[in-house]
């Protein structure tokens, strides 16, 4: 911060126009020299108030293509006619063998079995 900008500080909190700060005007001194460290630091990181804008809007507007995309394609591929119906008929046999496929083989004790069979018996 250069004088200038210390002088002009001052001067708007000093609400007396004693020469000095008191406890209210230091803390409200304190508060804007925050709010301009923050702004400047912001600025020098390339990060504007326009530039955070554009960058939120450009992520919705990549956010709305993206379902869009999702959507359409879920509509051609479960449409009523041939193709729809084989790739509905895949998903189905994919999901089924990739769930199959994935559980665990669970070791049988034949003794254990057998002897539950012989007391059933």
């Amino acid at each position: 911060m250069v004088e200038a900008e210390r002088q002009e500080l001052f001067c708007s909190v000093d609400k007396n126009l004693s020469g000095t700060l008191d406890f209210s005007e230091f803390d409200v001194a304190w508060g804007v020299l925050q709010k301009k460290l923050v702004a400047q630091t912001l600025e020098l990181m390339g990060l504007t108030k326009a530039r955070v804008m554009m960058a939120v809007a450009a992520g919705g507007f990549l956010l709305l293509c993206m379902f869009a995309f999702i959507f359409v394609g879920v509509a051609a591929f479960f449409g009523g006619g041939a193709l729809g119906a084989g790739v509905t008929t895949g998903m189905c046999a994919g999901t089924g063998g990739g769930s199959a496929a994935s559980q665990k083989e669970e070791e049988v004790d034949e003794d254990k079995v057998a002897g539950q069979l012989d007391e059933q018996e």
